[in-house]
């Protein structure tokens, strides 16, 4: 039950995440304090998460050999991460209780009649 209380209050958390532009291209989280309380709940480092939010992290391998490229994400394209996030995380949560009640709604024993 903890778990799904984490996961709703990092959900509406998230909704208060706000950024600051930096340029045309560049983009910085406004509230960091609002990110250091979305990363406890969501028991992950403040860091990468503010990471997240504002660089995007590329990698391309070829023939064994690989780069790895981060790029600043532009003011809409860090909002739209952070509402990616949490429609994920809903969306994981929904699936996840939607399973629950199911498998508790199934019957154990063979029904020889009904009504209705």
């Amino acid at each position: 039950m903890d778990a799904i209380f984490r996961i709703l209050s990092s959900v509406l958390a998230l909704g208060n995440v706000e950024f600051t532009p930096q340029g045309d291209d560049k983009v910085s989280v406004k509230n960091p304090g609002v990110c250091e309380v979305v990363a406890d709940l969501m028991q992950c480092p403040a860091d990468t998460l503010k990471e997240a939010f504002e660089v995007r992290t590329m990698s391309t391998a070829r023939a064994g050999r690989g780069s790895i490229y981060k790029v600043a994400l532009k003011p809409q394209e860090a909002v739209d991460a952070r509402d990616a996030l949490a429609k994920s995380f809903y969306g994981r949560l929904f699936l996840w209780l939607v399973q629950r009640v199911s498998d508790n709604m199934k019957s154990d024993k063979n029904v020889t009649s009904t009504i209705g």
